[in-house]
């Protein structure tokens, strides 16, 4: 894990402004998945007929994945990510409403006066991002959290409706998080855990407009290991002359300084390195109006 600092550096006209706003801690890395640890309860409604189990626990499996999660000074946000439903069964009905029963993530059923119809949702995915929240004594609402199908998904849903016919429902749209419990970040050692809460509701179209929904409920544990060794992370930053000046403390190794201008690409930067009061200090050019810095790998 390592410990990046956001800071502008201005032309020397805003050299003073630079100075006043000083430096804030932060990190910004992936987290994996706990599939041990991570479970998610499908409920809702297929063409407005409530959703049961085909079979025990055919409504609820685990997921595996990675998050990103960027806090800094005292907010958190989810970045990126996608979280994978794991097989739990082999439900009806098969690919695309047709034939024997064959694995799925969830197997639902509805019934009706017509009959019983089977559901089958297969290859379940959800992207993950959220808007910097404030973070107090390590919990953060995750209210705002937003779940998404992929736009590359291949989630489906497998229906047989009997005589009303069968097929396959490509999942799509997103889904704001309803939940009324906070997500945490705690450190214990070497590991960060990140644990979020997830109640919502998407909504689709079967036989007539937004007639059916799928509603997620569950928690998602995470968890990223630093491997034991203090992360690099920036003690003390300055503008002298048109050149930053960054103290740097921890455990460098296997880490690069990485600067951006825009949060989606990142580039390697080359700086002089001196040693002062036994203390690393890196030494770049401030010649852009804007740039944010971080190690990486």
């Amino acid at each position: 894990m390592h410990w990046p600092t956001k800071m502008k550096s201005f032309f020397p006209l805003y050299l003073v402004p630079l100075l006043a706003l000083g430096t804030s801690q932060s990190f910004a890395d992936d987290f994996t998945i706990d599939p041990t640890r991570s479970f998610i309860t499908l409920s809702g409604s297929a063409a407005n007929l409530p959703l049961q189990e085909q079979g025990p626990g055919s409504l609820t499996t685990s997921f595996f994945g990675n998050l990103a999660a960027d806090l800094t000074g005292s907010n958190v946000a989810i970045t990126g990510g996608t979280m994978k439903a794991i097989t739990n069964g082999i439900w009806l009905p098969g690919p695309n409403g047709q034939g024997a029963a064959a694995p799925a993530n969830y197997g639902a059923q509805a019934t009706s006066f017509l009959g019983v119809f089977t559901a089958a949702l297969r290859n379940v995915a959800f992207d993950v991002a959220s808007p910097a929240t404030t973070v107090t004594n390590g919990s953060f609402d995750a209210g705002k959290m937003i779940f998404s199908f992929p736009q590359t998904s291949l989630s489906t849903l497998d229906y047989d409706a009997g005589f009303l016919g069968t097929g396959q429902k490509n999942l799509a749209g997103n889904a704001t998080n309803k939940t009324a419990t906070v997500a945490t970040i705690t450190t214990a050692g070497p590991t960060n855990t990140l644990v979020i809460n997830i109640d919502a509701t998407f909504f689709t179209t079967l036989a007539s407009q937004n007639d059916s929904s799928l509603r997620i409920l569950g928690q998602i544990t995470a968890v990223n290991v630093s491997g034991g060794k203090e992360p690099p992370r920036f003690t003390e930053t300055e503008v002298v002359n048109h050149e930053i000046r960054f103290k740097v403390a921890g455990d460098i190794t296997g880490f690069k300084l990485q600067s951006t201008i825009d949060y989606d690409h990142w580039d390697d930067r080359v700086p002089t390195l001196a040693i002062e009061n036994n203390v690393t200090v890196y030494k770049l050019p401030a010649n852009l109006a804007f740039e944010v810095f971080r190690f990486g790998p």
